[in-house]
């Protein structure tokens, strides 16, 4: 895993020091090329072989040079492909170089193959145009500006500001970010700031000073008849946990206690004899919040005891989660309304202490197995705009965040999202549309970006086996009545039929049958708690906290934990990262 960087003009002290701002993403090797025309940087985390190996900026015969940030996990099909098709003699088994050679015989369109995580980045120096692409899946990050001098883009918005870009407000994204609690799409809370949606490539001119843009990498599941055979289900997780074991460095288990981690346990255990599996704990003074809280710790001990795994119950408490909230903010880089994030922060510090480099974890299945309460909201609509309005109104927060200069409407939100949203891709299939969606949204720019942020922050790889593009194109193929049941048949048993029907009898009842909880921490104990109200809350919801956003608000107006809590992360960042109105 890595971080690219690189702009359209020449400053080898500016492009050294970007590398440098974003040493965490990869401390095995820095390196960096320029010509008269770009200057190009790379930081290393070497994963499958040594760093000397898969050394980048990586040049291909004088004419092509290839970041490169991700895994590829059916690199070695791609490599026979080449070898065979082009005769090419691969000098290694990294695939950065099936990357490079993919790209450079094939051109652009090899992206399409590609099934795995990755931001890209690749210079024809012939032509003088730089490509940028991300995963279809959006795991990995790549931020970019237009500006007076060309293009320039980073894994990190903080290597990105180091260039002088400004950091005024993106109103839009803001009213956005009140109603979600993250900003999906091209836009970032940074105006002169933009992001990569997932799937997407933007080709640059260097001469000409043009830009083109599209979506070349997205789902194929139009037909969605796929029969669900409840043993191809499990085989095609099998497949993915063992495409995801790929390396040489050692790999962590998040293990949550809910179905979509289990199902990776189980299958791990087929390759790894004793995996290292891990939870948090919550140590809560409430004997009620401490039986409700760690719910899941409990089922995770005890399957890490079946499956006899190397299992870490990690306990957090107030002290430590108060001590986590502004670095975590940091490193995320932008704001996020999800309250458990510095749990996460230091659940991925303890890994990194146990000298974990690789992590694994069940995201991504709630959104396409359909395991949240308002999947059964969803209801046939007319056309791709009618879609992204549902989903907006099914996903956004029901309690408003006031702020001065008005809010966004479902409408204005639709209207953004179809300006930049793969609406062709959609198929008949009214649920696994709106699965589609959320795939696209907020399991990238909330969940991956989180996993993404704060992993690296402790260069640390997170790899998401329910994600992966051919897993993701299977299960969006199967017929959305398969997946859920409207009828009222309790709280859990209407969701994710599909793991449920698939590992009955392999997984214990006890997960099968679990009520989803959600991982969450002791949120009215800590939150409300004085130390936190009075260190971290209210001296951020008051006027003078950050003069720089002071004007955003009606302080007096800001009531309940969640507004509280979106304009506190809000607040924190803000300041941090000096954003004027």
């Amino acid at each position: 895993m890595c971080g690219i960087h690189g702009f359209t003009w020449v400053d080898q002290t500016k492009i050294e020091r970007m590398v440098e701002l974003s040493h965490n993403r990869g401390p095995d090797a820095n390196s960096s090329y320029k010509d008269n025309h770009i200057s190009l940087g790379h930081n290393l985390l070497a994963i499958t072989e040594s760093p000397t190996v898969s050394t980048q900026p990586w040049e291909v015969n004088d004419k092509n040079v290839l970041c490169y940030n991700g895994e590829i996990y059916n690199y070695k099909e791609l490599k026979e492909e080449i070898e065979s098709k082009h005769q090419y003699v691969f000098q290694t088994d990294s695939d950065t170089e099936v990357v490079a050679y993919g790209l450079f015989f094939q051109g652009i369109e090899f992206i399409k193959k590609l099934d795995g995580m990755y931001t890209i980045a690749w210079y024809n120096r012939e032509k003088k145009t730089v490509t940028l692409a991300r995963d279809s899946s959006g795991v990995k990050p790549l931020y970019y500006n237009k500006g007076e001098r060309g293009l320039c883009f980073s894994s990190s918005i903080k290597s990105l500001l180091s260039l002088g870009l400004d950091t005024k407000l993106d109103h839009t994204a803001f009213a956005i970010y009140t109603n979600l609690g993250y900003v999906p799409g091209p836009k970032t809370l940074i105006s002169s700031i933009k992001k990569l949606i997932p799937g997407e490539v933007i080709t640059y001119d260097i001469r000409k000073e043009e830009y083109t843009s599209n979506f070349c990498v997205t789902p194929n599941f139009s037909s969605s008849q796929t029969d669900f055979v409840p043993s191809e289900f499990r085989e095609a997780v099998s497949d993915s946990v063992k495409k995801c074991l790929m390396g040489r460095r050692p790999i962590g288990l998040f293990l949550s206690g809910g179905l979509d981690s289990s199902m990776i346990l189980h299958e791990l255990v087929n390759y790894d004899n004793k995996p290292k599996t891990f939870t948090t704990r919550f140590d809560c003074k409430n004997k009620d919040s401490q039986d409700r809280f760690n719910d899941d710790a409990d089922i995770a001990l005890k399957l890490s005891k079946e499956y006899n795994t190397d299992h870490t119950d990690f306990v957090i408490t107030l002290s430590s989660f108060l001590d986590a909230v502004e670095p975590c903010i940091e490193a995320l880089e932008e704001p996020r309304f999800n309250k458990n994030t510095p749990a996460y922060y230091l659940l991925n510090q303890e890994l990194s202490r146990q000298g974990i480099v690789v992590t694994l974890s069940g995201d991504g299945g709630d959104e396409i197995f359909t395991g949240y309460k308002h999947h059964k909201f969803v209801r046939p609509q007319g056309g791709a705009p009618n879609y992204l309005n549902q989903w907006y109104n099914l996903t956004k927060f029901k309690q408003a965040i006031p702020f001065n200069g008005g809010g966004v409407s479902s409408n204005s939100v639709a209207n953004y999202m179809t300006k930049w949203f793969p609406c062709s891709a959609m198929s008949r299939d009214y649920m696994n549309n709106h699965l589609f969606v959320e795939t696209l949204t907020h399991l990238p720019e909330d969940y991956l970006i989180r996993n993404d942020k704060l992993g690296m922050n402790f260069s640390m790889e997170g790899r998401f086996p329910l994600t992966l593009k051919s897993f993701k194109e299977y299960v969006l193929s199967i017929n959305s009545s398969k997946k859920m049941s409207l009828k009222e048949e309790g709280l859990t048993k209407p969701f994710k039929l599909l793991p449920k029907q698939a590992y009955k009898g392999h997984l214990p009842d006890y997960v099968i049958d679990k009520m989803k909880t959600g991982w969450s921490i002791p949120t009215t104990e800590w939150l409300s708690s004085k130390k936190f109200r009075g260190e971290f809350l209210d001296p951020a919801l008051r006027k003078g906290y950050h003069e720089g956003t002071d004007d955003l608000f009606n302080f007096s107006s800001i009531k309940g934990m969640k507004p509280e809590m979106t304009i506190f992360y809000f607040r924190v960042w803000a300041k941090k990262y000096n954003i004027t109105l």
